[in-house]
């Protein structure tokens, strides 16, 4: 990362992980596009929905929120509450390190281009 850095810069870099995005994207789109076309599309599968009020009125079970319904089976299933408590609690701490750390990295190494390539090194040796 550092040698890239140097030869087309941090504006250079930053813009080739763009255009890799963008590619991303479109194989994506184009993905689900292929599947589509023989007849692979989960989001047919889901039940819409569309309720007017007199089937609110006529049904005796209310449909809810995402909210409501999360509630509901956190409430039945209190494991699926407690991991969710987890979950959030870790992700809480995982930002409040990321922050703690570049800001404990800027200070160390000031030069950005430096920086960057010390980072991508790093993140290289810790998803190996």
């Amino acid at each position: 990362v550092g040698d890239l850095i140097r030869r087309v810069g941090l504006t250079g870099v930053l813009g080739l992980s763009g255009i890799a995005l963008l590619g991303s994207i479109a194989l994506a789109e184009r993905g689900y596009t292929i599947s589509d076309e023989y007849g692979f599309n989960p989001a047919k599968d889901q039940p819409t929905e569309t309720t007017t009020q007199n089937d609110t009125d006529n049904n005796p079970k209310k449909k809810h929120g995402r909210i409501q319904k999360a509630k509901e089976l956190f409430t039945r299933v209190p494991t699926l509450g407690r991991l969710f408590s987890e979950i959030l609690a870790c992700q809480g701490l995982s930002t409040l390190l990321n922050v703690c750390f570049v800001s404990k990295l800027s200070s160390a190494i000031p030069g950005d281009d430096d920086r960057a390539g010390w980072m991508g090194k790093f993140f290289a040796l810790v998803n190996i």
